[in-house]
């Protein structure tokens, strides 16, 4: 082998090395930036359930507190993209209904049954303002339409 062939075999496998060196460098920087993502899609997650748990929960005590938090779970319980139903007699039952809820838990002796229906019923208002306002697409008593999902 030549002097000359000798050099271009030394330079072809130092610039291999060179190479292997920088791609497994890339290949390690991917790999704990998936990993930071990974982390930070775990958080986010949690954070979700978090959030989920608290919406989802009956709501007492904190008032105003609580009812922003009941309409809130009520619009995405029951929200739906279609008008139909949406009356002002629907949200008067409606009312009618929760607020007949609370009074039977209250004389049942059950305040925090009661207070917790009270709740709900002051939702209820605020998604039915929230509807007068064009805001919301609550469907209060009317079921939802078939293969839509709630």
């Amino acid at each position: 082998m030549s002097q000359y062939d000798k050099l271009v075999t030394r330079l072809r496998d130092g610039m291999g090395a060179i190479f292997a060196n920088e791609a497994a460098d890339a290949i390690e920087d991917q790999a704990t930036r998936i990993a930071a993502l990974e982390s930070s899609l775990k958080l986010a997650d949690s954070e979700v359930d978090r959030l989920s748990a608290i919406i989802n929960s009956p709501q007492s005590n904190d008032f105003l507190r609580a009812v922003s938090t009941e309409a809130e779970h009520q619009r995405q319980r029951w929200g739906s993209e279609h008008d139909a139903g949406k009356t002002p007699a629907d949200w008067f039952w409606l009312l009618g209904y929760l607020g007949g809820k609370a009074l039977h838990a209250y004389a049942a002796g059950n305040a925090d049954k009661a207070e917790h229906h009270v709740i709900t019923t002051a939702a209820a208002c605020a998604n039915w303002h929230r509807n007068m306002c064009g805001e919301t697409d609550m469907r209060p008593g009317i079921d939802t339409p078939k293969g839509e999902v709630v």
